[in-house]
């Protein structure tokens, strides 16, 4: 039933360090100095990344907002016309009322409004009141963040700009969609992340941003990652804390072969190859900051993290963005984009 037999290791954040916020610049974080990149490419990576491509988006887009993809949850990124942008839903756990935010959470219409709460699937999509996602560690509609990690990264991705507190992330319209199957304690089933990925795709989103992973190759979870190629969706995920060779020796789900997965290591603001980051000539593809990034946190709060899930959605970021302007880019288009718009390392 694809659950992990005890004493499996289980799916774990790929965070390697919080702490308080030590320095918030203006609105924005400071992530790499305040180079723009035009085309939303820089020249980042370390000597061990050969032939993997760095990306960031920088303050020609965004304020080179705070980075820490979501730990606990499955991320994915919507896209769907606005009068003036695309709003891009992300698939992430959050603090709903964290004032960086409560202005882009995202909400299900189908149970919204005076349906919210009323104990009824009035979607009929097989959750009841799945207002704001689902949590399938508890099996329940209460889907908000109780570690830390989740609100985190869903700052880097969409946290609100221009609005003079915290941080910015990259994409400032963003619908933030909690789906969250690893507990307070980061840890979960692989049964769990096979129904987030399931959900997500039913919930029709273009993007998932993944910073997690652990155990060994699964068939089960590669066949729902399949079937959200099938479904024309783009699987970005963090390469892992190891410090390792993903050629030789595969973090999951980062490593699964399969067409849609797009695999980010971690770099310093001097494009260095972070020590803890895995990298991979063949597996990864792409690599953006990852230390010392600065993002929402519980209670309000900001603070700093490493690991190669604050790399991640710095990638999914700029791949919403870049799906935003163009809505008709299959998948493959837009992971091609995205590699071959930045710059080599060797």
């Amino acid at each position: 039933d694809g659950t992990l037999a005890e004493g499996d290791l289980m799916l774990k954040q790929f965070a390697v360090l919080i702490e308080p916020a030590t320095e918030v610049v203006g609105h924005a974080v400071k992530c790499g100095g305040e180079r723009s990149v035009g085309a939303m490419h820089h020249a980042l990576g370390g000597e061990p990344q050969v032939g993997t491509h760095c990306c960031v988006a920088g303050r020609r887009l965004i304020d080179a907002g705070g980075v820490l993809l979501g730990q606990q949850f499955v991320q994915a990124l919507r896209v769907r016309p606005h009068p003036a942008e695309h709003l891009v839903g992300v698939l992430a756990v959050r603090e709903a009322d964290h004032a960086d935010l409560v202005e882009n959470l995202y909400t299900n219409p189908g149970e919204a409004g005076s349906k919210a709460n009323n104990g009824i699937d009035d979607d009929g999509n097989g959750f009841i009141d799945d207002v704001h996602g689902w949590n399938f560690n508890g099996n329940t509609a209460s889907s908000s963040d109780d570690q830390g990690h989740g609100t985190h990264c869903a700052g880097t991705i969409g946290g609100s700009g221009n609005n003079g507190i915290g941080v910015a992330g990259v994409n400032w319209q963003v619908s933030l969609m909690p789906v969250k199957f690893l507990g307070a304690d980061g840890s979960g089933t692989l049964e769990g992340a096979i129904e987030a990925v399931n959900y997500a795709r039913m919930m029709k989103v273009d993007i998932m941003s993944n910073s997690w992973g652990g155990g060994g190759a699964s068939q089960a979870l590669q066949e729902a990652i399949e079937r959200a190629r099938d479904a024309g969706i783009l699987f970005v995920a963090a390469a892992g804390n190891d410090g390792g060779d993903n050629d030789s020796q595969p973090t999951y789900p980062a490593a699964y072969p399969v067409e849609n997965v797009l695999t980010v290591s971690a770099i310093d603001n001097q494009g260095r190859l972070a020590s803890f980051s895995n990298y991979g000539k063949v597996s990864v593809h792409v690599a953006a900051p990852g230390v010392n990034v600065v993002s929402s946190y519980l209670g309000g709060d900001y603070r700093s993290a490493s690991g190669t899930s604050m790399a991640c959605p710095h990638v999914s970021g700029v791949a919403a963005l870049v799906l935003s302007a163009n809505p008709g880019m299959s998948y493959s288009e837009l992971k091609q984009r995205l590699i071959s718009t930045s710059q080599p390392r060797s």
